[in-house]
C-alpha cells in the first residue's frame, strides 16, 4: 500500500465531501419520505407501494441505466444526476401529499432512478482520481467509512426535524445539498480522461459488460462473492431485531446499545482496509468471522454478551464488501468499469439484500432457522469463491 495517505489528495476530499453531504441529505428524505406519506395518509398500504416502487425501480433501472456510466464523462453526468435529484425532492414540497399522493411515488421512481445511476459513477469516478491500488483501497475504506456514520446522523437529525417541526423542512435540507454538491463536483480534476465505450448502440454495452463479467472468471468469482455476502448482510439485518426481541428477550435499551454496537462495527469494517496490513489476505478471516458471528449470535442467550457476535458479524460484512468491491474496480477495463460496477451493485448486491431482507422478513422461519439458513453458509461459500479468484490474479489492493 502506497505510503501517502488518499486524503492528502484534494480532489478525492472534495469527491468525499460532495458524498458525504449527499448521504446526510438523502438520509433525512429516507426517513422523512415513509413517515410523511403514512403520515398524510394512514395506509399501511401506501406505504408498502411506495417502498416496493424503490425496489422494482432499483432492480430495472440499475442495470438499464449502467452504460450511461461509461458513455457520458463521469463528471458531468454524476452532477446532472445530483440536479435531478434535487429538483425531484423538492418537487414534493410544492404539491399536497393528501391529493397527490401520486407525485410522492413519482419522485420516488425518479430519485431512486438517478440513484441507480450516481452510485456507481461515483465509486468509478473514484478510480478517476485516485493514483495506485493502494489508494484506491483506501479511498474506497475512507468513503465507506464515513458514509456509513454520517447516514446514521441523518436519520437521527431526521427525526428531530419531523418531531419538532414539519417533514418537508427535510425535503428542503435535501434538496438544497444537491445543488450545493453539482458545483463541487465540477470542480474536481481527473488524473486522465476516462476510455469511452466503444459500442455503436446503447444496449450493446450493457450486453458487453455482461459478456466481460461472466469471461472473466476471477471477475465473476468477484461478483458472486458480492452476491453470497449480500445474501448474508440481508437475511442477518432482516431477523436482528427480532432475534434479540422474540429470542433472546432483550430490553429496549438492550436493544438500543447493541443497535449502536451494530452501526459501529460496520464503519470499523468499513475503514479498517485503509491500514497498511494485507487485505487480501485479511478478507479471508474476516469472512469466516461472519459466520463465526452468526453462529455464536444464534447460542448465546444473554444480553450484553451479544456484542461480541454481532460485532464479529457486521466488521466482516463491511470487511470483505470494501476490499471485494475494491478488487473488482481494479480487474474491469477503464472502459467499463462504470458500468460492472453498476450491475454489480444493483443487479447482484443490492438485488440479494432486498431480496433476502424481504423473504427472511416473512417466511415463518424462526429468526435461528434465517441464521443457519443463510447467515452462516453464505460467507462460507463466498469465502470458496474468494479462494478461487485469487488463484487467478494476484492483485495488489
Amino acid at each position: 500500500m502506497s505510503n501517502v495517505n488518499v486524503l492528502q489528495n484534494k480532489h478525492y476530499r472534495t469527491l468525499l465531501s460532495a458524498q458525504l453531504i449527499n448521504t446526510f441529505g438523502d438520509a433525512l428524505t429516507a426517513v422523512a419520505l415513509p413517515l410523511y406519506v403514512f403520515k398524510n395518509t394512514g395506509s399501511a398500504t401506501d406505504l408498502s407501494l411506495l417502498v416496493l416502487i424503490e425496489l422494482v425501480t432499483t432492480l430495472i433501472c440499475g442495470p438499464l441505466l449502467a452504460p450511461l456510466v461509461d458513455r457520458i464523462e463521469r463528471k458531468r453526468l454524476l452532477s446532472l444526476t445530483f440536479l435531478g435529484q434535487g429538483l425531484g425532492i423538492l418537487s414534493i414540497v410544492t404539491f399536497d401529499i393528501n391529493s397527490h399522493l401520486w407525485i410522492a411515488y413519482a419522485v420516488a421512481c425518479f430519485n431512486t432512478a438517478l440513484f441507480a445511476v450516481s452510485r456507481p459513477t461515483l465509486l468509478a469516478l473514484i478510480h478517476d482520481i485516485v493514483e495506485g491500488d493502494g489508494q484506491i483501497l483506501q479511498a474506497n475504506s475512507y468513503f465507506d467509512a464515513l458514509d456509513h456514520l454520517v447516514q446514521a446522523l441523518g436519520a437521527s437529525t431526521a427525526g428531530i426535524l419531523i418531531g419538532l417541526f414539519n417533514p418537508k423542512y427535510a425535503f428542503l435540507i435535501d434538496g438544497f445539498t444537491f445543488f450545493c454538491i453539482a458545483g463541487l463536483v465540477l470542480s474536481i480534476k481527473v488524473r486522465a480522461k476516462a476510455a469511452a465505450s466503444t459500442a455503436t448502440h446503447y444496449f450493446a454495452d450493457l450486453r458487453d459488460g455482461f459478456a466481460h463479467i461472466v469471461n472473466n472468471r476471477p471477475l465473476f468469482l468477484l461478483i458472486l462473492v458480492s452476491l453470497f455476502m449480500g445474501i448474508a448482510n440481508g437475511a442477518y439485518s432482516a431477523i436482528f431485531f427480532a432475534h434479540l426481541k422474540n429470542t433472546i428477550g432483550v430490553s429496549d435499551a438492550v436493544a438500543g446499545f447493541l443497535t449502536a454496537v451494530q452501526g459501529l462495527a460496520y464503519a470499523l469494517g468499513f475503514y479498517l482496509p485503509s491500514l497498511k496490513y494485507d487485505s487480501k489476505k485479511l478478507n479471508i478471516y474476516f469472512m469466516c468471522s461472519v459466520s463465526v458471528g452468526a453462529l455464536l449470535f444464534s447460542i448465546i442467550i444473554k444480553d450484553y454478551f451479544i456484542v461480541i457476535p454481532t460485532a464479529l458479524t457486521c466488521m466482516g460484512i463491511s470487511y470483505a464488501t470494501v476490499v471485494s468491491r475494491t478488487l473488482t474496480q481494479q480487474l474491469s477495463p477503464e472502459s467499463m468499469r462504470g458500468r460492472i460496477l453498476a450491475l454489480r451493485r444493483t443487479v447482484l448486491y443490492g438485488g440479494a439484500v432486498a431480496a433476502t431482507s424481504a423473504i427472511t422478513a416473512s417466511i415463518g422461519h424462526t429468526p435461528t432457522d434465517v441464521l443457519f439458513l443463510f447467515v452462516i453458509p453464505a460467507p462460507i461459500i463466498a469465502m470458496w469463491f474468494y479462494f478461487e479468484a485469487l488463484k487467478s490474479v494476484q492483485p495488489t489492493p
